[in-house]
């Protein structure tokens, strides 16, 4: 089946990015171990709340995650299900760079355009592939670009 790739923009606080990272490195541990039990995944990203998950994923509620998830590892082959999880663990990487970053600079927000890759067109379920940062914004106000 593949993955279909798109963009979108997001600004997001430290809290926020931080949580993203988490929700990523879940991503990554549930491809890694093709968990497909609905009440796992429900669990694993119950925790990161209504305003992360729509960050990370697009979708507006853990079972929408879930079900998304159920039905990704199910309809990858060996080769994609390998090729998603080195692509959700460079997101994850980047994701942790660039919270480094805020917090080196003691940013409040970070402006980024996320690559993600999709299961197909129209689905809810994302995961982020890459991160490119548009600006971090001090305490001051004042934007780093």
């Amino acid at each position: 089946m593949g993955f279909y790739t798109t963009t979108r923009i997001i600004t997001a606080t430290k809290s926020q990015l931080d949580a993203m990272c988490y929700a990523q490195e879940d991503f990554v541990n549930i491809l890694d171990n093709k968990t497909t039990q609905d009440s796992i995944i429900r669990n694993t990203f119950a925790s990161y709340g209504g305003a992360v998950i729509p960050l990370v994923f697009a979708v507006s509620t853990v079972a929408s995650v879930a079900l998304g998830v159920i039905s990704l590892i199910g309809s990858l082959n060996a080769a994609e299900l390998l090729q998603g999880i080195a692509d959700a663990k460079e997101g994850h990487r980047q994701l942790l760079k660039t919270y480094r970053t805020m917090v080196n600079f003691n940013a409040i927000q970070v402006n980024m355009t996320l690559t993600v890759n999709k299961e197909r067109p129209g689905s809810e379920l994302a995961y982020i592939k890459a991160v490119n940062v548009n600006w971090i914004m001090l305490p001051d106000g004042t934007k780093l670009m």
